[in-house]
């Protein structure tokens, strides 16, 4: 800067300029000698009067700068004398806004570089005390292990390292991991089959370290189960509802003097659902006696008062579930259902035998009729449980004749034990029973199911899900349609 104007920018109406923003002005007026006006010194500069005879080329050179394609007033203190004598003199200098309102925006524009040295200020001050705490920290980190496992050969570890002044880095085994703002990090290594020990070493900012070592045993693999899928009344293929189908269901899981037979209740239930949206047949059209609701009474009563009223002779399509308890007798002469108050001592007289349950079914002369029956005769429970300690279990019952227009499904050979699938809750023959109406059954895809599609489908798939001790036995005509 010239002496003409730095004096101008240090001196403030005759006096050294005492405002803070002008005292770099005066300081360098004072180390080059001059006076600037201000006393007697021979070296002084009349600023003022350097400026007011300036011409007005002069005046219009330095009060102005090149900005882009033209000109504008100079925001630099120093020149402020010469903008100001400028729009005194009523001189533009090519500047196209007034002269005024370019001096606001240089003070905004300097009030700005202010504040933002000003913040650099603070921030290096910070820094430097950031640093100064660094250079004299001796406390070490802190590692704490949250948790360390492993699966079959993989291994995982995670924890946090936390310091006084900051973590700048974390190894496991000699190698760098991930670490987040709050110190957590997770680690994945090898575990041989005679395990591992882990070391994880955390070094702070001023080169401080802890090693935390954590051992890793090989854990055994999960064997995944083989998953069922659950069952779903709502896919695959549907008839269409109609008046002439009902349905009697009857489900006995709790009995009144005998083991209970293991979610026999739950598949009629669920025998129900696949009646209504497979079968299609109304809720008006569908009975259902369940536990203390399905004694001898009971079961009587829905054979010879609902079922009349349910059924149009000769018109309606019966279908008819059972699950719960069957019970030979000692020559294997007869089969018996065992209702909710059955004492399985007094066949003859607490339960009801299958021949006259076909036959109380036959007296409403449905047009058709198609049994699924979930139990068996060999006098164990679905558990395997004994029903009665005296009765040996390779009682066989002798298959009675049906009428032609029955059709008989049943859960195994009479002295085979009906089981229970315990990963999906229902009786093994249930089960595959459901899914097969599900679609799985229908072979040839022709969105139809025969009886001799669901027999085998359901002999097969109890079969394999048994190794082969309860087999599925049909009566009946194949050929007949269970779902079209």
């Amino acid at each position: 800067m010239s002496d003409t104007g730095l004096c101008s920018a240090a001196v403030f109406r005759g006096n050294w300029d005492t405002r803070s923003d002008f005292l770099p002005f005066v300081s360098e007026a004072k180390r080059r000698g001059l006076t600037c006006g201000v006393g007697s010194d021979v070296r002084t500069v009349a600023t003022s009067d350097r400026v007011t005879s300036s011409t007005d080329e002069r005046i219009c050179k330095i009060a102005t700068t090149k900005s882009g394609n033209g000109w504008v007033w100079s925001s630099a203190d120093a020149f402020a004398p010469y903008v100001r004598e400028a729009r005194r003199r009523g001189l533009t200098c090519g500047v196209s806004s007034a002269p005024s309102r370019n001096v606001a925006a240089s003070q905004q524009e300097s009030e700005r570089v202010r504040m933002l040295e000003e913040r650099l200020a603070r921030l290096e001050a910070e820094n430097a005390a950031t640093q100064r705490a660094i250079s004299q920290d001796t406390q070490t980190p802190v590692v704490n292990i949250m948790s360390a496992e492993s699966e079959g050969a993989r291994g995982t570890l995670s924890g946090v390292a936390s310091d006084n002044t900051g973590i700048a880095e974390v190894l496991v085994d000699g190698q760098p991991v991930a670490v987040d703002s709050n110190g957590r990090f997770t680690a994945s290594t090898f575990v041989p089959s005679e395990g591992i020990e882990v070391q994880v070493t955390a070094y702070d900012l001023n080169g401080l370290s802890a090693t935390q070592t954590i051992r890793l045993e090989r854990a055994k693999r999960k064997q995944q189960a083989r998953r069922l899928a659950a069952v779903n009344p709502l896919i695959g293929p549907r008839q269409s509802q109609s008046l002439d189908r009902a349905a009697l269901i009857i489900g006995l899981e709790e009995y009144e003097a005998s083991a209970p037979a293991q979610f026999a209740s739950r598949d009629a239930q669920m025998f129900a659902d696949y009646a209504r949206e497979k079968l299609g047949i109304p809720d008006t059209n569908i009975k259902v006696l369940t536990d203390s609701g399905a004694g001898e009474r009971n079961i009587l009563e829905a054979l010879r008062v609902w079922l009349p009223q349910a059924v149009k002779p000769n018109t309606t399509d019966l279908y008819v579930f059972y699950a719960g308890h069957g019970m030979p007798t000692a020559d294997g002469s007869s089969a018996y259902l065992v209702p909710y108050d059955g004492d399985v001592r007094f066949l003859e007289d607490t339960a009801i035998s299958r021949k006259r349950f076909f036959d109380e079914v036959g007296a409403a002369k449905p047009r058709s009729a198609t049994f699924f029956f979930d139990n068996c005769y060999s006098g164990a429970t679905r558990s395997e449980q004994l029903l009665l300690a005296s009765r040996p279990l390779n009682i066989k019952v002798r298959d009675s004749d049906i009428p032609e227009n029955y059709l008989v499904f049943t859960a195994g050979e009479s002295n085979q034990t009906a089981g229970v699938l315990d990963e999906v809750r229902h009786g093994r023959f249930s089960y595959f029973v459901f899914k097969g109406l599900e679609g799985e059954a229908d072979a040839n895809s022709d969105g139809k199911i025969s009886a001799r599609e669901l027999h085998r489908y359901v002999r097969e798939s109890v079969g394999r899900f048994s190794a082969g001790a309860q087999t599925p036995t049909m009566l009946g005509d194949g050929s007949r349609w269970v779902l079209r």
